[in-house]
Parts: C-alpha cells; sequence; structure tokens
C-alpha cells in the first residue's frame, strides 16, 4: 500500500482503512471519517437511526437493528414472508421481493428483486438477486454466487469525478475496476452505506439503514429488515406488519385470489410481458419414497424430539422446512444435496433466530462425504460423494 493510501486509527487503536466510517465512543455519540488525509480523523455529533441501537460487531461500534424480521427464500421455490406466509413459486422474469412505499418518511428507500430463476433441476443458488439503494445497485448472479457486482450510476457517489464505479467480488475477493486496486473482504463502500463479507458458507451484504441480505452457499436466501420499516415495505416477502393474513397484497392494496394472481402483480416495471415457461407445482412423490424421506435418517432429524434441532424446534417451527425437505428431496430424486440444503436452511433460520443448534453433520450425514440416493423406484447407496 502507498503511503498516501493508508488510514487512520481510533481513540481505541484500531486501524481504519481512508474514507471509512466508525462510530465513537462507546455509545455511538460520534460518526467519524478517516481522512481525506493519511492520519486524519473528522467526527460530527450523531446518533444512530430510528429503529437502531449502537452494538458492537466484530469488534466494532456499529448501528445495528433493534428488532429484525426475516424473509426467506428456499432453493428458489419455497418462500416464507416477513410475517410467516408460505407459498411455493418460481418464475424466469423480473419481480419485486422487497421494496419500500412511496409514502417514506425519514427512512432511506431501497428496492431488492429477483430475475432469471432457473426452471429446471438446480439444488443451489437459483437466481439473480439485485439490491438497490443510495444510488448504489448491489447484484449476486446464480452462475457464480461467489461474485458480487457493485455498480453506481454516474455522478451519484460523490468524490468519483462522475466516473462509474464498478467493484467485482469474485471468489470472495474484491477486484476494483478503477485504477487497478484489488482487496480482500470484508469490502466497505467508500460511503460506509453498503458493506460487504462472508463466512465459509454464505456471503453477507449490510447496509448501514439495518438492512441485511444473506445468500447462502446451499441455496437459500434471507433478507433481514429493522423494525423501523415495519409496514413500509411492499413485494413478495409481504409488508412486515405483524399479520400474515394480508400478504398477499397487489401493488394497488388489493388481496390476490391466489398465488399465481399475486405474485405476477410484482412482476418489476419493463418484465409486464415477460413469458416464463416455470411451474411451481411439486413433482408427486411416490408413497414409499414419502415415507423414506420423511423418516428420521433423512428429513426427519428436523422433527426428532431428541435430535439436533430440538431446542431451536420449541421456539421456530420446522414443519415448513420438513415439508420442503421432503418436497426438495423427492424432486431431485434423493440427491444428498437437495436433502443437506434444506436440513442447512433451518440450521441456518435457527442461526438467525439466535437459537441452539447443536452438532448435526457426520461423515456419513451431510458432511465432507455425504450419500446419494439413485433415482427411479429403488432407492440405494451408488457411493461416496464428496461436497466441495
Amino acid at each position: 500500500m502507498r503511503p498516501h493510501q493508508c488510514g487512520c486509527t481510533d481513540s481505541r487503536g484500531k486501524y481504519h482503512s481512508l474514507n471509512s466510517t466508525f462510530w465513537e465512543p462507546d455509545n455511538c455519540g460520534q460518526l467519524c471519517i478517516c481522512g481525506p488525509a493519511t492520519g486524519a480523523v473528522h467526527c460530527r455529533p450523531a446518533q444512530c437511526p430510528r429503529g437502531m441501537v449502537c452494538k458492537q460487531l466484530h469488534h466494532k461500534r456499529l448501528c445495528q437493528p433493534e428488532n429484525l424480521q426475516n424473509c426467506t427464500l428456499v432453493t428458489g421455490l419455497h418462500f416464507t414472508t416477513f410475517d410467516g406466509h408460505r407459498f411455493d413459486f418460481r418464475d424466469s422474469c423480473a419481480y419485486v421481493l422487497v421494496q419500500t412505499k412511496s409514502n417514506l418518511t425519514g427512512l432511506t428507500p431501497f428496492n431488492i428483486s429477483i430475475s432469471d430463476a432457473s426452471c429446471h433441476k438446480r439444488l443451489f443458488h437459483s437466481l439473480d438477486l439485485t439490491l438497490s439503494i443510495y444510488g448504489l445497485e448491489v447484484m449476486v448472479r446464480k452462475d457464480d454466487p461467489g461474485k458480487v457486482l457493485v455498480s453506481a450510476l454516474r455522478g451519484v457517489i460523490s468524490g468519483l469525478q462522475n466516473e462509474p464505479l464498478s467493484v467485482v467480488l469474485t471468489s470472495f475477493v474484491l477486484f476494483m475496476q478503477i485504477d487497478g486496486l484489488s482487496k480482500p473482504l470484508p469490502y466497505t463502500h467508500q460511503t460506509g452505506h453498503v458493506k460487504v463479507y462472508h463466512t465459509p458458507s454464505s456471503l453477507t451484504i449490510h447496509t448501514d439503514v439495518g438492512l441485511q441480505l444473506i445468500v447462502y452457499k446451499f441455496g437459500t436466501l434471507m433478507v433481514f429488515l429493522p423494525g423501523s420499516y415495519s409496514s413500509l415495505v411492499t413485494g413478495l416477502c409481504g409488508n412486515a406488519n405483524a399479520d400474515s393474513d394480508d400478504d398477499q397484497s397487489m401493488p394497488n392494496e388489493e388481496l390476490a385470489q391466489n398465488k399465481l394472481e399475486f405474485a405476477h402483480s410484482w412482476r418489476s416495471q419493463g418484465a409486464e410481458a415477460c413469458r416464463s415457461t416455470c411451474s411451481s407445482k411439486l413433482k408427486h412423490c411416490p408413497a414409499e419414497a414419502e415415507k423414506l424421506f420423511e423418516g428420521s435418517d433423512f428429513c426427519g432429524v428436523l422433527l426428532n424430539e431428541l435430535g439436533p434441532f430440538a431446542d431451536c424446534a420449541a421456539v421456530l417451527n420446522p414443519k415448513q422446512y420438513f415439508h420442503s425437505c421432503v418436497a426438495d428431496s423427492c424432486f431431485h430424486n434423493g440427491h444428498y444435496s437437495a436433502l443437506c440444503n434444506s436440513i442447512a436452511a433451518y440450521a441456518a433460520a435457527c442461526q438467525a433466530a439466535q437459537l441452539p443448534v447443536r452438532h448435526w453433520r457426520s461423515d456419513t450425514f451431510c458432511g465432507e462425504y455425504s450419500l446419494y440416493i439413485s433415482s427411479s423406484d429403488k432407492f440405494y447407496f451408488e457411493g461416496l460423494v464428496c461436497i466441495i
């Protein structure tokens, strides 16, 4: 790193990169910026936005949402809204997943859309995801969920000298297409509005308004909405008003007659004429196969009262994940990834709710090596498959 690119240190001696923002002191009473000169720190009185509180995360003080609501999409098919309404839908056109209402006051508007879903068998991340906020556009593509594209319109972000910003995160390494600079994750946009970081199993997009998106490698997408946006959003994830009965509200605020009318009403602008050949109907599961996948050696582990998910299940009902697990395992002819990804989706939901999960993977069950169950009416061990 060149000397003029060096950042600064805060009152605790923690290093911050040039042009990044951070909160001081413990109660987040000041918002500080590192720079513009090397070693310089400029702070101003501030406070966390409405609905957010000052918390420590990764040894750094941040404004975090006080009450998070969660919308989940499992394998691009199984939706659970912020208020708990569940439905199955898949389509290759572009749809509004979550967007703020037009009468928003005092909060930052945003839009989250999904598009180009794979109609055919996909066991992992199966659609394109785009977050638009602060004039930035953050995209995770289905063909490579290990890459994130961050872009901004010309002149939207100050300090870019009217040059378009294009950032690509690939294999969890950041490549900035301005001046040829590259940095590893975690990545913080120079405005401090958007951050991207990863764990071994997921990639997280964090915004300073408390909105978070987590894309798991096993095909689950979670959107965490801060309580300050309750009743102020719309889309396929519902309105987050603690009432699941009105979650099939369309843009005209009328209730849809069925899930297809509801989903199609949320096609993105410009996608109204899109024609999809996707089907949301689940494959009929033979009784023998259904009984097998419902067993304790397969999806039934989620319902085991003495199993690894028992403590979580006492609070977070696993039945929706159990039914999705059986359906996906059958649809994918018993492929180990369908089983393990469904169970991992529930484990992620438990962890997101800060509920305990005991160790559930082993060498013979969704671990480093896993069993492949073949298709047809006969289910048998075809050998050991290494999960990469």
